[in-house]
């Protein structure tokens, strides 16, 4: 019988290529490693006789995904297994007698797979799992979208600390408002007796006793969660700790004054919470466009209810994010007053919104500020001789955008590449690009991650391709296997030596 082959970079990236012959697909599913095996699951051309040759020696994880995908039938038997019967389940297979059975296993480790990984659960099943002793399955219990109000009141007098951490920072929207609100003022109104630091210090010398901070780290949760009743946190908006504070000034629900006093705050995180919530007033927009700190006027900009005025003046003196959520709902009569703005700047607001009308997208990718032009670049609307007139025009500072272009002809993306001057950006963009040619792509394997593009674009030459898989580098080698263009000979050498080896 031969040995088993270790997995190599190189093996495994065969293992999905897919011009590997099926002759040696059958000989990696004969005689491959548990790594081989998962990469070979992944294919979508294995023939029957290949998927049970795999169901046979795959794991319990591979043969439940081989049924998901459909590539194999499940069996009886497969569901005496806990971890196939658990994998199966969550894909929809299974009865309730049989998820009944693994969520009352006596091993805790099968519970907890249980609770990882199928929902929704049975509220039978959610409810027994939440007054189990098992804490860490108690606490996951409490991270739970599908949380049942009454197993979420009986968590929250749970006298473990990170049960009620995780019941607090739960972002479902399943914890009652009262729960949370509990959880904030008091950390719940039953005694913590136990935390993490507790059970890993089995000393009465070393256990906590008052759990103080476990208590903050609770209310912390509380604060922070958008579930938590806004009566019940309106007081942090003064609290010493200024995390606390911002978590109140990114309520979308606070008062108008509320939001203009915290507008006010020494510490620059704080305001600029208050700049980027979606209610904070015009007004106090105004004022904090102003503020000295850039955080807090770029927080200003990226506000979806700033007006027009105030963006562009912003734009003129504060370095804004590419995409504005104002420019993305302004309307088609804004938009044509914007791409006309005697300011580069507003223009290229803009020129970022993707879903411009074709009049302007034309005129603003033949803007003369290469700041404006630049998010035109990729749009698949431009053709080859535009790209060739931008390229001409603007010079390296576009190659990237047109490099990401559908359309950039063969010979561009040539003279791109031979530019000194060509960032690592453009050369990343130039080797994954399906019209790159052979010569190009040489020219992109200097830089490592360009390199990576290029040994999976299929026209890099072979003696390179080859020279890659072969090579020193596990990201290269592996990357190179995958291409469809290595010769199957090569293919075949590098397989069945390592199956003699």
């Amino acid at each position: 019988m031969p040995e088993q082959i270790e997995h190599t970079p190189v093996l495994c990236g065969l293992a999905t290529n897919p011009s590997l012959p099926p002759e040696l697909v059958d000989v990696l599913i004969r005689d491959g490693d548990d790594e081989i095996l998962t990469d070979l699951v992944e294919r979508t051309d294995l023939t029957r006789a290949q998927t049970m040759s795999l169901v046979v020696r795959c794991d319990p994880r591979m043969i439940a995904l081989l049924v998901r995908h459909g590539l194999a039938e499940a069996e009886p038997r497969h569901f005496d297994d806990p971890a196939i019967a658990i994998q199966l389940i969550s894909g929809g297979l299974g009865t309730p007698e049989i998820l009944a059975r693994l969520a009352h296993d006596s091993d805790p480790a099968i519970r907890r797979l249980v609770a990882d990984e199928v929902r929704p659960l049975p509220y039978e099943i959610t409810r027994i799992f939440a007054a189990g002793t098992d804490i860490r399955l108690v606490a996951a219990v409490a991270g739970w979208g599908e949380l049942p109000a009454d197993v979420a009141r009986a968590l929250a007098r749970h006298p473990d600390r990170e049960v009620r951490s995780e019941l607090a920072s739960n972002p479902s929207g399943t914890v009652p408002p009262d729960v949370l609100a509990e959880l904030l003022t008091s950390g719940g109104d039953a005694p913590i007796t136990t935390c993490g630091a507790c059970r890993a210090n089995p000393s009465p010398n070393e256990r906590c006793h008052t759990h103080s901070a476990g208590l903050d780290v609770i209310r912390s949760y509380a604060l922070r969660n958008e579930s938590t009743p806004l009566a019940a946190l309106l007081d942090y908006a003064d609290a010493d700790n200024a995390s606390d504070r911002a978590a109140v000034a990114a309520r979308e629900d606070l008062p108008p004054a509320l939001l203009a006093r915290l507008a006010n705050d020494v510490e620059d995180f704080v305001r600029t919470t208050v700049a980027e919530n979606p209610s904070t007033p015009v007004d106090t927009l105004r004022t904090l466009a102003r503020d000295t700190s850039a955080n807090v006027r770029r927080a200003v900009g990226s506000n979806p209810n700033i007006p027009l005025d105030l963006l562009f003046d912003l734009s003129q003196h504060t370095r804004l994010p590419l995409r504005s959520p104002r420019i993305d709902r302004a309307t088609e009569r804004e938009l044509r007053g914007i791409a006309v703005s005697r300011s580069a700047r507003v223009r290229a607001l803009a020129a970022a919104r993707p879903d411009l009308p074709d009049d302007l997208s034309a005129t603003l990718a033949d803007d003369p500020d290469p700041g404006v032009a630049k998010h035109l670049a990729d749009r698949p609307r431009l053709n080859a001789d535009d790209l060739r007139l931008l390229a001409a025009r603007h010079g390296p500072r576009l190659y990237s955008a047109i490099a990401r272009n559908p359309n950039c002809p063969p010979e561009l993306l040539h003279t791109m590449a031979r530019n000194s001057q060509t960032v690592q950006k453009a050369l990343r963009e130039i080797a994954r690009h399906p019209a790159a040619e052979p010569r190009t792509l040489i020219l992109c394997l200097n830089d490592q991650e360009a390199r990576q593009q290029a040994a999976a674009n299929p026209a890099l030459p072979v003696d390179a391709l080859i020279a890659l898989a072969e090579g020193p580098d596990r990201r290269d080698a592996y990357t190179a296997a995958t291409n469809p263009s290595l010769p199957v000979e090569w293919m075949r050498r590098t397989i069945t030596g390592h199956a003699s080896n």
